[in-house]
């Protein structure tokens, strides 16, 4: 069995992890399955939200005050 370092899976499968992660924001946007999301499990969709914002923060994408005041909100959810 075949051990790969994550730099060279990284780097083998760059397009179909963009494709995946284009993939993510579409049904991120998607407002009807957000709502049939929010319907069936708010808090799942809290935590997607938080995830996203974490690492969108640790990223240092965060320049607009009003994605700042969404991530600082987002964070008070436990």
């Amino acid at each position: 069995m075949k051990t790969d370092s994550a730099d060279s899976f990284f780097i083998e499968n760059k397009d179909r992890l963009i494709e995946f992660g284009n993939m993510f924001v579409e049904k991120l946007t998607d407002k009807e399955l957000i709502d049939k999301l929010a319907e069936k499990d708010l808090e799942k969709l809290a935590r997607v939200f938080r995830l996203v914002f974490d690492r969108l923060d640790q990223a240092g994408k965060t320049d607009s005050s009003v994605l700042n005041q969404l991530v600082e909100a987002v964070r008070e959810i436990d």
